[in-house]
């Protein structure tokens, strides 16, 4: 840890002894990255799981799934609502919390400050406007930034070939608001479009050109101190294996990231530092993500703005921390606590080395009906599967081949790559708990490595291949 961190956690957890800070969110792993450093720092969240149980025996964490009167619990807003809820931050925050959301809106809002909450997030509209399709393109457009050539309008207005003569033949069909991609259409010819057209008759919808080039996400963080930037990672989406949204994030890379020319950094860091600056002005603070892509490999072009704390975050904090970088997620909690930064904001970008993985429910209603060890595995030689006494193949093993020459073997507890031991290696397994219902898209099953798992824009596939066996496996 730096000096600059240590400084700023010093502050913040003074901070924290007045009153604690909760964060809310469905999933608990959005609130993860700071939990071992933070005092006065509470979790209440919807899903159970093996990280919710792990956390647990770290800090008070509040699980709507574990309190039996409200199992059926699936939104924040609900979480926030609850009467067991209610009591518990009685009993936590008797005089006032601070409230943290990963997302939320202006029912939850109004539900944390009712509770005695201070709620340290950006207004919510404010949120919408630079996230929702329709308008961030507009402030895009409106500030000149580069984007891929865009039309705007209503579906049901348009013909394939107008679009395809000002778009090219293919090209991409979005949503106003989605979820995990699941608003992304790619089309590729009219009958694609004539389909697209039918399902989203009557909306207003974004046309951009489709460029087939990497996409890349980075993170900033508008501050009083000025714009900080960290986090660049390829962005791993659509692989069909994993999940049925073409247009949906599966992972992250950054390691792989760390590949691109310094000339290409440089100007994604530029970009990055603009885009923080415009919303500074439109009194937006605190974390915000990128997505770009690199056309003929040389000019970035914004996709999305993603006026919020990114999934991303929680890996890469752990990943700052292990560099000796003070984390962005920490420099957001000083901005919005009103504690003094004193660092001064990076001028490039700096590397950062791991990577992540998720296996996304390809249905609703995706029931996990077989249980299966999280925690630290390894991919070891067939050897290792087999317990030599009873010549059956151990209980901590997951083959992923018929043959079973590629055993994944659970080695210990653990959440996080910081879990990983450095001398051994291996990677994290995370794997939804036995009984869980998850919807499309969402996620079932995440790895997490301390290196890079893509070459060329692939991954590796022993891993796609570990997914579909434990898809298989616990369904």
């Amino acid at each position: 840890m730096n000096q600059y961190t240590a400084a700023l956690l010093e502050q913040i957890n003074n901070k924290l002894q007045q009153q604690p800070l909760i964060y809310f969110c469905k999933e608990a792993d959005r609130a993860t990255g700071l939990e071992d450093l933070l005092k006065n720092y509470y979790i209440a969240c919807v899903d159970d799981s093996y990280l919710t149980q792990k956390l647990a025996g770290k800090i008070k964490v509040f699980c709507a799934q574990q309190v039996k009167t409200i199992y059926q619990t699936f939104s924040t807003l609900n979480l926030i609502s609850s009467e067991p809820l209610k009591n518990w931050i009685k009993e936590v925050a008797p005089s006032g919390f601070y409230a943290h959301f990963f997302q939320f809106n202006g029912p939850t809002a109004i539900k944390a400050a009712e509770l005695g909450g201070v709620v340290l997030n950006n207004d919510y509209k404010l949120n919408r406007k630079f996230e929702d399709k329709l308008s961030q393109y507009e402030f895009l457009s409106a500030n000149k930034l580069p984007t891929p050539k865009t039309i705007i309008g209503n579906i049901s207005e348009f013909e394939y070939h107008y679009l395809a003569e000002n778009l090219k033949s293919q090209f991409v069909v979005q949503m106003d608001r989605a979820h995990t991609g699941l608003g992304t259409f790619f089309v590729k010819n009219e009958d694609d479009f004539l389909n697209v057209q039918k399902q989203l008759a009557g909306n207003k919808v974004k046309f951009s050109i489709l460029i087939s080039a990497p996409t890349y996400t980075i993170n900033g963080c508008v501050t009083r101190k000025g714009i900080f930037i960290a986090g660049l990672q390829y962005q791993i989406t659509g692989i069909p294996q994993l999940t049925v949204g073409a247009g949906s994030t599966v992972g992250n890379d950054f390691s792989f990231a760390n590949e691109l020319s310094s000339e290409i950094k440089a100007k994604i860091f530029t970009l990055t530092k603009t885009v923080g600056e415009l919303l500074q002005k439109e009194d937006y603070k605190g974390l915000f993500g990128l997505d770009l892509v690199i056309e003929n490999n040389t000019v970035p072009l914004i996709i999305e703005i993603n006026a919020r704390q990114t999934a991303n975050i929680p890996l890469q904090t752990r990943l700052e921390l292990k560099a000796g970088v003070t984390p962005l997620a920490l420099i957001n909690l000083a901005e919005f606590l009103g504690v003094d930064i004193t660092e001064n904001p990076p001028t490039e970008i700096l590397p950062l080395e791991g990577s992540q993985i998720f296996l996304r429910a390809k249905n609703d209603n995706f029931r996990i009906n077989h249980k299966l060890l999280s925690g630290v595995y390894r991919l070891q030689s067939d050897n290792s599967a087999i317990d030599w006494n009873s010549l059956q193949v151990k209980d901590t093993v997951i083959l992923i081949d018929e043959d079973g020459d590629k055993p994944l073997v659970w080695q210990k507890d653990g959440y996080n790559i910081s879990d990983i031991d450095q001398g051994t290696g291996g990677f994290i397994l995370l794997i939804q708990k036995e009984g869980n219902i998850r919807n499309k898209s969402d996620e079932i099953v995440r790895m997490q490595f301390n290196n890079k798992i893509v070459t060329g824009t692939a991954v590796s596939p022993w891993i796609t291949e570990a997914l579909n066996a434990i898809e298989n496996i616990i369904k």
